[in-house]
């Protein structure tokens, strides 16, 4: 009887002593285990309580009393509740251990993310300063002196061409850096000197085909390099 009874507790996940309000399982007597089971059989006995919930639990009370009173399915319950308790122990201690996990692995985070941000303010620090040594020895480096740097360019202009007119005319062609009219004496023309930042840009307008141009540029001819414009750079 006692072992159906047990068998019934397992199907429902049920505990005896919980369910004759039996606390402390250490120091359980047999004394105990009916003054608890009277206790709960007085307040839910059909007699006393005919409601059908009170009806059913006084058949588990009966039931968990049966096991109980029982040495051999007693000593199921008690083993059973051990492994429990063990189980449960061993699930917080895990809990605990995985918590503490977390947070050393947030605190290495934490730490890998702030070692992160030195090095990178080290590293900004450094190419700072690499860019300011740089910007120190390129500005008291001596200056020298590249002759092939620019280049002077001769043309012929139409005598009513001014410096500024020309500036704006060859500024389609190439950037010019500095122009300077010569006037012939009993000339239809007058000659333009004019200097480019390099040889390339020079070379642009000598070989540009002012026939086809339009405006003062039409009438330009005879352009050629001849000479180089000694440029400083630094």
């Amino acid at each position: 009887m006692s072992s159906d009874a047990l068998e019934v507790f397992k199907t429902k996940g049920l505990d005896p002593y919980e369910v004759l309000n039996i606390e402390n399982t250490d120091t359980v007597t047999d004394s105990l285990v009916k003054k608890s089971y009277r206790s709960l059989a007085l307040k839910y006995h059909p007699d006393k309580n005919p409601d059908d919930s009170a009806r059913e639990q006084f058949e588990l009370i009966s039931l968990a009393y049966d096991i109980l009173t029982d040495p051999e399915t007693r000593k199921q319950v008690d083993e059973s509740r051990k492994a429990r308790i063990i189980q449960i122990e061993r699930d917080k201690a895990l809990d605990s251990k995985r918590r503490q996990m977390k947070r050393d692995l947030e605190q290495r985070e934490a730490s890998s993310k702030r070692r992160k941000a030195e090095t990178i303010s080290v590293s900004e620090i450094a190419r700072l300063q690499k860019e300011s040594a740089e910007f120190l020895q390129a500005r008291n480096r001596p200056r020298s002196i590249d002759l092939e740097a620019g280049a002077t360019v001769k043309c012929q202009v139409p005598l009513s061409a001014s410096s500024e007119a020309l500036e704006l005319a060859f500024s389609k062609i190439s950037k010019v850096e500095s122009i300077q009219i010569i006037k012939m004496p009993k000339k239809s023309y007058k000659i333009a000197m004019m200097t480019f930042f390099s040889k390339h840009d020079a070379e642009k307008v000598v070989s540009f085909d002012y026939s086809k141009a339009i405006g003062i540029l039409k009438d330009i001819k005879h352009c050629k390099i001849i000479g180089s414009t000694p440029l400083q750079k630094e």
